[in-house]
């Protein structure tokens, strides 16, 4: 009976260690359908920064995914600036249209649409405000 307590308790302690180990502690800056998730240590230094200097601002590339279609045939993997629009990096090639012999044909695209985010912190009247801007 306390063989078996003990390597309930055991099995006990070492299982609740790994759940409070895995969970890393971590900050979401969100805009615009974009998200940036920064680590725990990152957004105190900010926050430690913010504290000293009145604001921190940190720069970082952004993502989120989007289907796209194109006449053009493009290369899985590559990155494309469209004219006038944003920066696609092709993930896969989701389907080709077949045209007739007057046009028609296509290619549709599973792509990563990239953007830069301003994540800022701000110490005011003593409270942080943070938020994220995609420029």
């Amino acid at each position: 009976m306390k063989l078996r307590f003990m390597i309930i308790l055991v099995l006990l302690i070492f299982t609740v260690g790994m759940v409070m180990g895995a969970a890393s502690a971590s900050h979401t800056f969100k805009d615009s359908g974009y998200k940036y998730k920064m680590s725990d240590k990152k957004y105190k230094a900010m926050k430690k920064h913010a504290k000293k200097y009145g604001k921190s601002l940190k720069k970082v590339t952004v993502s989120k995914t989007k289907y796209w279609t194109s006449i053009e045939k493009w290369k899985v993997g590559k990155t494309y600036k469209l004219y006038g629009g944003p920066k696609l990096k092709v993930v896969k090639l989701v389907k080709t249209y077949k045209g007739t012999k007057y046009g028609g044909g296509g290619y549709k695209y599973k792509c990563k649409e990239l953007a830069r985010m301003e994540c800022w912190v701000e110490y005011m009247g003593g409270k942080y405000i943070d938020y994220g801007i995609v420029v």
